[in-house]
Protein backbone atom coordinates (compact mmCIF):
# COMPACT_ATOMS: atom_id res chain seq x y z
CA UNK A 1 0.00 0.00 0.00
CA UNK A 2 2.44 2.63 0.99
CA UNK A 3 4.66 1.58 -2.06
CA UNK A 4 1.67 2.53 -4.15
CA UNK A 5 0.99 5.78 -2.82
CA UNK A 6 4.30 7.03 -3.63
CA UNK A 7 5.05 5.46 -6.64
CA UNK A 8 1.16 6.58 -8.00
CA UNK A 9 0.76 9.10 -5.63
CA UNK A 10 4.11 11.03 -4.86
CA UNK A 11 6.16 10.05 -8.23
CA UNK A 12 3.33 11.11 -10.40
CA UNK A 13 2.76 14.46 -8.23
CA UNK A 14 6.71 15.17 -8.44
CA UNK A 15 6.64 14.21 -12.30
CA UNK A 16 3.56 16.38 -13.22
CA UNK A 17 3.13 18.67 -10.72
CA UNK A 18 4.45 22.01 -13.32
CA UNK A 19 1.43 20.89 -15.82
CA UNK A 20 -0.90 21.65 -13.29
CA UNK A 21 0.79 25.24 -12.35
CA UNK A 22 2.58 23.21 -9.12
CA UNK A 23 6.14 23.41 -7.31
CA UNK A 24 7.78 19.89 -8.34
CA UNK A 25 10.28 20.87 -5.64
CA UNK A 26 7.93 22.19 -2.64
CA UNK A 27 5.70 18.90 -2.29
CA UNK A 28 3.60 18.70 1.30
CA UNK A 29 1.54 16.15 1.91
CA UNK A 30 -1.29 15.54 4.30
CA UNK A 31 -3.16 12.95 5.91
CA UNK A 32 -6.38 12.61 8.29
CA UNK A 33 -6.45 9.22 11.21
CA UNK A 34 -4.51 6.50 9.34
CA UNK A 35 -4.20 8.77 6.21
CA UNK A 36 -1.66 10.47 8.75
CA UNK A 37 0.13 7.34 9.81
CA UNK A 38 0.91 6.72 5.90
CA UNK A 39 2.11 10.13 5.28
CA UNK A 40 4.04 10.32 7.99
CA UNK A 41 5.60 6.93 7.03
CA UNK A 42 6.31 7.75 3.70
CA UNK A 43 7.64 11.01 4.58
CA UNK A 44 10.09 10.09 7.23
CA UNK A 45 10.93 6.54 6.02
CA UNK A 46 13.04 6.92 3.15
CA UNK A 47 13.19 3.13 1.48
CA UNK A 48 9.84 3.52 -0.51
CA UNK A 49 11.75 6.01 -2.36
CA UNK A 50 14.82 4.36 -2.63
CA UNK A 51 12.90 1.39 -4.36
CA UNK A 52 11.96 4.29 -7.16
CA UNK A 53 15.22 5.34 -7.41
CA UNK A 54 14.81 8.96 -6.52
CA UNK A 55 15.25 11.01 -3.41
CA UNK A 56 12.49 11.78 -1.15
CA UNK A 57 10.64 14.85 -2.75
CA UNK A 58 8.40 15.31 0.09
CA UNK A 59 8.83 19.03 1.59
CA UNK A 60 6.46 18.65 4.66
CA UNK A 61 3.65 16.48 6.39
CA UNK A 62 0.62 17.77 8.14
CA UNK A 63 -1.18 15.31 10.64
CA UNK A 64 -4.61 15.70 10.65
CA UNK A 65 -5.88 14.04 14.09
CA UNK A 66 -3.75 10.99 12.74
CA UNK A 67 -3.29 7.79 14.27
CA UNK A 68 -0.99 4.82 14.00
CA UNK A 69 2.06 6.94 14.52
CA UNK A 70 3.59 4.80 16.98
CA UNK A 71 1.56 1.25 16.65
CA UNK A 72 4.25 -0.95 18.13
CA UNK A 73 3.55 1.13 21.68
CA UNK A 74 -0.24 0.89 20.81
CA UNK A 75 -0.78 -2.77 19.84
CA UNK A 76 1.51 -3.83 22.78
CA UNK A 77 -0.37 -1.23 25.27
CA UNK A 78 -4.04 -2.25 24.40
CA UNK A 79 -6.07 -4.35 25.91
CA UNK A 80 -9.14 -3.97 23.81
CA UNK A 81 -10.59 -6.61 21.76
CA UNK A 82 -11.69 -4.05 19.18
CA UNK A 83 -8.14 -3.35 18.43
CA UNK A 84 -7.53 -6.86 16.56
CA UNK A 85 -8.73 -5.52 13.79
CA UNK A 86 -5.36 -3.85 13.62
CA UNK A 87 -3.41 -6.82 13.27
CA UNK A 88 -5.06 -7.80 10.18
CA UNK A 89 -2.84 -4.75 8.84
CA UNK A 90 0.08 -4.87 10.57
CA UNK A 91 0.52 -8.75 11.72
CA UNK A 92 0.61 -10.36 15.06
CA UNK A 93 4.70 -9.45 15.10
CA UNK A 94 5.87 -6.68 17.50
CA UNK A 95 8.87 -6.09 15.07
CA UNK A 96 6.55 -5.58 12.25
CA UNK A 97 4.52 -2.97 14.30
CA UNK A 98 7.58 -1.22 14.92
CA UNK A 99 8.86 -1.40 11.02
CA UNK A 100 5.42 0.72 9.95
CA UNK A 101 5.59 3.13 12.86
CA UNK A 102 6.74 6.50 11.93
CA UNK A 103 8.17 7.67 15.15
CA UNK A 104 11.07 5.27 14.79
CA UNK A 105 12.38 6.73 11.36
CA UNK A 106 12.32 10.53 12.87
CA UNK A 107 15.64 11.63 12.77
CA UNK A 108 17.78 15.19 12.15
CA UNK A 109 16.77 15.37 8.30
CA UNK A 110 13.17 14.63 8.68
CA UNK A 111 11.01 17.15 6.88
CA UNK A 112 8.79 20.00 8.70
CA UNK A 113 5.81 18.60 10.50
CA UNK A 114 2.43 20.68 10.83
CA UNK A 115 0.44 18.36 14.01
CA UNK A 116 -3.31 19.35 13.97
CA UNK A 117 -5.30 17.79 16.79
CA UNK A 118 -8.84 17.42 17.90
CA UNK A 119 -9.22 19.05 21.71
CA UNK A 120 -11.97 16.05 21.72
CA UNK A 121 -10.71 12.82 19.53
CA UNK A 122 -10.29 9.91 20.96
CA UNK A 123 -7.80 9.24 23.77
CA UNK A 124 -5.39 6.58 21.97
CA UNK A 125 -4.99 9.71 19.23
CA UNK A 126 -4.14 12.16 21.40
CA UNK A 127 -1.67 10.07 23.99
CA UNK A 128 -0.09 8.63 20.60
CA UNK A 129 0.54 12.02 19.06
CA UNK A 130 1.75 13.62 22.41
CA UNK A 131 4.63 10.75 22.13
CA UNK A 132 5.39 10.98 18.52
CA UNK A 133 5.29 15.52 19.03
CA UNK A 134 7.85 14.81 21.93
CA UNK A 135 9.72 12.62 19.66
CA UNK A 136 9.57 14.93 17.12
CA UNK A 137 10.39 17.98 19.58
CA UNK A 138 14.01 16.41 19.39
CA UNK A 139 14.78 17.19 15.99
CA UNK A 140 12.61 19.99 15.38
CA UNK A 141 12.18 21.75 18.74
CA UNK A 142 9.99 24.47 16.65
CA UNK A 143 7.67 22.11 15.16
CA UNK A 144 4.16 23.23 15.08
CA UNK A 145 1.14 21.81 17.67
CA UNK A 146 -2.00 23.13 16.86
CA UNK A 147 -5.24 21.71 19.17
CA UNK A 148 -8.54 22.64 18.41
CA UNK A 149 -9.85 22.58 21.20
CA UNK A 150 -13.90 22.07 20.30
CA UNK A 151 -13.20 19.72 17.51
CA UNK A 152 -13.79 15.72 17.31
CA UNK A 153 -11.86 13.59 15.33
CA UNK A 154 -14.30 13.59 12.03
CA UNK A 155 -14.84 17.23 12.04
CA UNK A 156 -11.42 17.61 12.52
CA UNK A 157 -10.84 16.81 8.32
CA UNK A 158 -14.35 18.40 7.81
CA UNK A 159 -13.22 21.47 8.87
CA UNK A 160 -11.07 21.61 5.49
CA UNK A 161 -14.27 22.88 3.53
CA UNK A 162 -14.17 26.36 4.76
CA UNK A 163 -11.26 27.91 2.93
CA UNK A 164 -11.86 30.66 5.12
CA UNK A 165 -11.54 28.73 8.53
CA UNK A 166 -8.52 28.41 10.56
CA UNK A 167 -7.71 25.06 10.04
CA UNK A 168 -7.22 26.36 6.40
CA UNK A 169 -4.83 29.20 7.40
CA UNK A 170 -3.06 27.37 9.84
CA UNK A 171 -1.82 25.08 6.98
CA UNK A 172 -1.65 27.58 4.50
CA UNK A 173 0.99 29.45 7.03
CA UNK A 174 2.69 26.00 7.28
CA UNK A 175 3.27 26.12 4.01
CA UNK A 176 4.82 29.42 3.11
Amino acid sequence: MDYLITEFGIKWTKENAAEFKGVTNNIYISGHSAGGHLAALVATDDSYFKKLKMRNPIHGVILIDAFGLDMHKYLTVSKSAEDSIYTKVFSHHPEQWKKLSPINYLNKNTVPFLVLLGGKTYPAITQLNAIFYSELKKYQPNAPLIIYKRKKHIPMIGQFYNRRGKAYRDVLGFMK
